[in-house]
């Protein structure tokens, strides 16, 4: 009785993992989002519409934030292709180029757990930069 449990344990965890993994080669992929921001009422910001239509995004898993203490992730989004040149200018954390005609981001800080607590949400245009925090708590981030 126990060798044949143990047998279809045996099965059971063989058959679980794969005895051959296979790759595709990496491909390039699109990334679309646009980010609206509608000024009514501001002192500090120009009034009315504006739009970013983004092409590609970039990830970042980081510690920037925060003097290091809380690591997150930042999901860069760019009105641009990233070509290999940016590429290497965004892991050293420089997006100037890429951001020039409009940039999003959204971070989402992370607990020792690597569980989401909060997502802050950037949107920047030539003249506005517009910082907010859209989700401070895990029940905003589940509604």
């Amino acid at each position: 009785m126990t060798s044949s449990i143990v047998a279809m344990i045996m099965v059971l965890l063989l058959g679980a993992f794969p005895t051959h993994i296979y790759a595709e080669p990496t491909q390039d992929f699109q990334t679309r989002a646009s980010f609206d921001l509608a000024v009514q009422k501001s002192m500090v910001l120009k009034l009315g519409k504006s739009r970013v239509e983004t092409k590609s995004a970039f990830v970042t898993y980081t510690n920037e934030f925060f003097a290091g203490k809380t690591n997150a992730l930042k999901v860069q989004f760019f009105t641009q292709p990233i070509v290999a040149e940016a590429q290497a200018k965004l892991l050293r954390h420089d997006n100037r180029e890429m951001s020039r005609g409009g940039y999003a981001a959204l971070v989402l800080f992370l607990d020792e757990r690597d569980q989401i607590w909060q997502a802050n949400l950037t949107y920047e245009i030539p003249g506005t930069t517009v910082v907010r925090t859209v989700a401070s708590s895990r029940d905003e981030l589940t509604k």
